[in-house]
């Protein structure tokens, strides 16, 4: 049910020497309904960005750091209950040339460049469509005088946006010399100022990255209710003449505790407070002018005090009242209660868009089709990377040295065993288990040494009896067999590269082990038209890289991390 009530917005009266009110403001929070639907219960909702156009493809959509989700996915469960999808709208970065003069006199100019791009927000439920589509935009800044620079030294760790960050992003550059503007712009045909793409890719980032924290705001609009402050007026009484004005003031004392803290206690108080108005008002002769207007006064406190505790039907009626009294005043505030319950604002659905191309991903449908854009089928492949590696080196490893101490106690800490290695061999689950809780206890110190006191690789290795590739195998027996032994070998392949730089190449049987896993990957990528080009030219490099000892040995710290991040981008993107 709908109640539309009013609630005045009060004028100033000044009264006779023998009567004068005051003001008393007192701020409510309320909440707003979710716009489109309340959740009333645990569920998950993800965000992504996408481009379709390939001006922003090479500008970063990763504006919140991977996935948004009010409730974390659990371990086995794929999919999100509802979906945002950020479609980034193309438009070229605006350039202002603002000629002036320097301090000295000489020809200067102002660049302002200013992105333009905006979203749309496509809000999907991931079993019934397309729920609704909302454009997300920043604004421009009110006029010439009042652009700001709200670009420079931006802090992307930012949660939510403040002042000039809800303007379009914009960077400005001071008194550039007439010689240096090309190495800011330049002209396209129609004579239009085209920004150098390196600045555009700069103001572009920001905006990407604005627009998302936007979107997150909208999202949690959407689903969730929001509480806001409203400031009402409430009137107390200066002076009266044959008047007692303290029972009347008094009674606003309930009404501010009640808007700091709203308990049944302050409610209970409040209610007191109306009741003292009531009583106040009935004393007051309706025929005099004076005792007239304070009687519509203290009903309209009462009106606002119903509203407060939210007994609507008696505000309502009160505000009624007070129309009545008052006649209709030229400033009226019109306030509508939306309804409590998520089945009145039922959205329609709808078929996504055809540009969503990754809705079919998104679709709960079946359990092969996993949206690797969420980034959860990314962390279960890291996950079982590591427990991989942990399993290889162990048994592999040789001697205690403190550089494969630390590669395992890194990779432990990384190693949360997945459910799939209890199916395979309950025993190893639990030991790498415990294992990995108390890695997670000593990581912060780094206390390598603590946690190896009274192991040995032999006694780990013991526990985990090699059981680490079938639980991968089993993980993911969706995948065709290539495409299993492909990340299998791979995985080992960055293993014997860990453990050449441990025995600085004279292990036997190493060298020979990379050749042959080199010799046997590099056919498969050259099979997977489909992967991406980018990363198959990267894994395709490293091969070149780790067929002898000598090139292994050489590589810096930073180069073998990288080809570990190149192996498990690949392995995500088959």
């Amino acid at each position: 049910m709908n109640y539309t009530f009013f609630i005045l917005c009060l004028l100033h009266v000044t009264f006779s020497n023998a009567q004068r009110t005051a003001n008393e403001k007192v701020g409510i929070v309320k909440e707003l309904p979710a716009s489109l639907l309340e959740l009333t219960e645990d569920k998950t909702i993800f965000i992504e960005a996408f481009a379709n156009d390939k001006k922003l493809a090479d500008h970063s959509l990763n504006y919140n750091e991977g996935e948004f989700a009010f409730k974390k996915l659990k371990e086995d469960n794929y999919y999100p209950d509802y979906i945002a999808s950020l479609e980034l709208v193309f438009k070229p970065v605006e350039v202002e040339d603002q000629k002036r003069t320097d301090k000295d006199g000489n020809e200067a100019h102002r660049l302002v460049f200013t992105s333009k791009l905006e979203g749309l927000l496509h809000i999907m439920d991931s079993e019934k469509g397309l729920m609704h589509q909302e454009v997300i935009h920043l604004d421009d800044f009110s006029n010439p005088t009042a652009i700001v620079d709200n670009v420079s030294n931006y802090k992307f760790s930012s949660k939510q946006l403040r002042g000039a960050d809800f303007n379009n992003s914009t960077r400005i550059f001071e008194e550039v010399s007439p010689i240096n503007l090309k190495g800011y712009y330049k002209k396209d045909r129609k004579g239009q100022l085209e920004a150098k793409a390196s600045y555009a890719k700069e103001v572009n980032d920001v905006q990407i990255y604005k627009l998302g924290l936007m979107a997150r705001e909208y999202m949690k609009r959407a689903f969730f209710k929001t509480p806001y402050t409203e400031a009402h007026t409430f009137y107390t009484i200066k002076k009266f003449k044959g008047f007692d004005i303290t029972p009347f003031n008094n009674a606003i004392q309930p009404i501010k505790e009640f808007a700091r803290e709203p308990s049944n206690a302050n409610k209970k108080q409040v209610v007191d407070a109306i009741d003292v108005w009531k009583s106040e008002s009935a004393k007051l002769d309706l025929n005099e002018r004076r005792q007239s207007r304070l009687y519509s006064d203290a009903h309209e406190n009462i009106a606002k005090a119903y509203y407060l505790i939210d007994e609507l039907d008696s505000a309502k009626f009160y505000t009624e009242k007070v129309r009545v009294l008052k006649g209709k005043p030229k400033y009226m505030t019109f306030y509508t209660k939306a309804p409590n319950t998520a089945q009145e604002r039922q959205p329609s659905y709808q078929n996504p868009p055809a540009n969503i191309r990754s809705y079919e991903r998104y679709k709960k449908k079946d359990p092969n089709h996993i949206n690797r854009v969420l980034g959860y089928e990314d962390k279960v492949l890291e996950t079982h990377f590591n427990m991989y590696l942990v399993d290889v080196l162990t048994r592999k490893g040789g001697a205690m040295s403190p550089y494969m101490k630390k590669k395992i106690f890194v990779a432990l800490n990384r190693a949360k065993p997945r459910k799939s290695l209890k199916k395979v061999n309950g025993q190893a689950y639990e030991a790498l288990l415990k294992y990995h809780k108390e890695v997670k206890a000593l990581f912060s110190k780094q206390a390598v040494d603590e946690f190896f006191s009274g192991k040995s690789f032999k006694s780990i290795q013991a526990e985990l009896a090699g059981s680490t590739e079938e639980a991968f195998r089993a993980e993911f027996s969706r995948f065709s067999q290539e495409k299993q032994d492909l990340i299998v070998d791979l995985f080992d392949l960055y293993a014997q590269i860990i453990l050449i730089r441990n025995n600085n190449g004279l292990a036997n049987g190493i060298e020979e082990r990379c050749k042959d896993l080199a010799s046997r990957i590099s056919p498969r990528l050259e099979n997977l038209k489909y992967a991406d080009r980018e990363l198959f030219l990267e894994v395709r490099d490293l091969l070149g890289k780790v067929d002898s000892l000598e090139k292994v040995t050489n590589r810096s710290v930073e180069e073998v991390r990288n080809m570990k991040v190149d192996i498990l981008r690949f392995c995500s993107s088959i």
